[in-house]
């Protein structure tokens, strides 16, 4: 979007409604938007809403990485590449100290087509929206690879096959040569009884991807080393009969009943790894 804007303070008020047209996988941005949503709106955040506060602060922890990647390289030319953008504001909630830092949200058509609509106006500084898919071959190609670069993929690995996650993590660390990857998982689990996790219904969307331990993806590329990991039980509790975890399956008797079950397996409590890799 057009430089021009990079000056001006940015608006994010109360906004005319707009009409949403997503399909399958892209209506799932709204699982991650309804809790930050929900904070916003209280009386004193954070948080009312038990569930959205654990949400909420898985987030935060992205929120942390960056800001130290950020930190770490202060004063020298950086990019900070966002996959699967969604709605988020991170760009807006960091501090982006001087003008050596590169920003380039990425997501797909019809997302993006929503996000400018509902954020119509740049963050100020080196900022750029674009519509790629990274299901498509070489598209990583027009994206400029001179600077070490903090790439970050929250909600996009876990819809992706087992195969495509291992060769899209390759191909971004043989692109980029130096920086730092974050990203969250969903555990094995969840991938096998994915059809009854409620939040995903509506939209059709399936999780083809998970681990128990995250530290496995250290195998798709030499490169790779994890340097932080944080584990779900550290922000949802570790509770017996998932008393303590979010309801995937529903919030009713039938939701509960398959909650408490799925608690006897150690492969409940891997569900929302956020893991730090530096390349």
């Amino acid at each position: 979007m057009s430089s021009s804007q990079t000056n001006k303070s940015t608006d994010l008020g109360e906004r005319p409604k707009e009409r949403i047209h997503l399909e399958g996988v892209e209506e799932t941005l709204f699982c991650t938007l309804l809790p930050k949503a929900r904070d916003a709106a209280s009386p004193n955040p954070i948080l009312g809403d038990p569930y959205a506060q654990k949400l909420v602060d898985s987030a935060k922890t992205f929120d942390r990485w960056c800001q130290e990647f950020l930190d770490k390289h202060q004063g020298a030319p950086v990019t900070v590449l966002h996959l699967a953008c969604g709605l988020d504001s991170r760009v807006y909630r960091v501090k982006r100290r001087g003008a050596d830092v590169r920003w380039i949200d990425l997501d797909r058509p019809l997302v993006v087509d929503l996000r400018r609509r509902l954020i119509p106006q740049d963050p100020p500084g080196d900022y750029s929206l674009r519509t790629l898919d990274v299901n498509k071959s070489g598209w990583l190609s027009d994206i400029p690879a001179d600077r070490p670069t903090l790439i970050m993929a929250e909600g996009l690995f876990m819809y992706l096959t087992p195969a495509k996650v291992e060769s899209v993590i390759r191909d971004l660390v043989d692109y980029f040569k130096q920086g730092e990857l974050v990203l969250d998982t969903v555990s094995k689990i969840y991938v096998r009884y994915t059809s009854q996790v409620e939040l995903l219904q509506a939209s059709g969307a399936k999780w083809l991807w998970g681990t128990d331990d995250a530290k496995e993806v250290e195998k798709f590329h030499r490169q790779l080393r994890m340097i932080d990991q944080v584990w779900s039980t550290e922000y949802m509790g570790h509770k017996s009969l998932g008393r303590s975890l979010v309801p995937l399956f529903g919030e009713g008797t039938i939701g509960s009943i398959k909650m408490a079950l799925a608690s006897f397996s150690p492969s409940t409590y891997a569900f929302g790894q956020n893991v730090r890799f530096a390349f």
